[in-house]
């Protein structure tokens, strides 16, 4: 019977480690793209006369297989001046 070992020329426990090592690369990979997903929804679907895209910055998060580094746009609520300048006739 042909052994493992023999055959890979590494034992059982080194073949699950380096297994379990892409696993992670390709969990921290998918990972990566649903949040990218998830970014452009939110921007897509945010009110847009009040919130307004301001760029996008790099961010570091710790998961279980490891230091993922994703991009994430950030945005800014904008002032309502229309509702000032109502509220000022309305009262003043």
């Amino acid at each position: 019977m042909i052994q493992i070992r023999d055959l890979l020329k590494i034992s059982f426990r080194e073949l699950e480690i380096n297994l379990f090592q892409e696993l992670g690369k390709t969990y921290l990979e998918v990972l990566k793209n649903v949040l990218k997903a998830l970014d452009e929804l939110l921007m897509e679907e945010r009110d847009k006369e009040r919130y307004e895209t301001r760029g996008i910055r790099s961010r570091q998060i710790e998961t279980l297989f490891g230091t993922l580094e994703y991009k994430r746009r950030y945005t800014l609520m904008l002032r309502l001046e229309h509702m000032y300048v109502y509220w000022t006739r309305l009262w003043g």
